[in-house]
């Protein structure tokens, strides 16, 4: 049985400049919210980049991050 990741992300909106920072166990279908404009904090700064991530083994481990 694979073991689920969850993942700190880091993107940069290519219309600010501005870096978002987030959590997500599924980091392409969370790109791919934020791109469509269906996360509410960055719908207004799409089109936004992947710039890194982090794996963790737990979501808590991921909110301490």
């Amino acid at each position: 049985m694979k073991s689920k990741k969850y993942l700190v992300y880091l993107l940069k909106s290519t219309i600010d400049d501005n870096y978002y920072i987030g959590q997500t166990d599924n980091i392409n279908v969370r790109l791919k919210q934020h791109n469509n404009g269906l996360v509410k904090s960055t719908s207004y700064r799409k089109p936004l980049l992947l710039i890194g991530y982090e794996e963790y083994k737990t979501r808590n481990e991921s909110k301490m991050a």
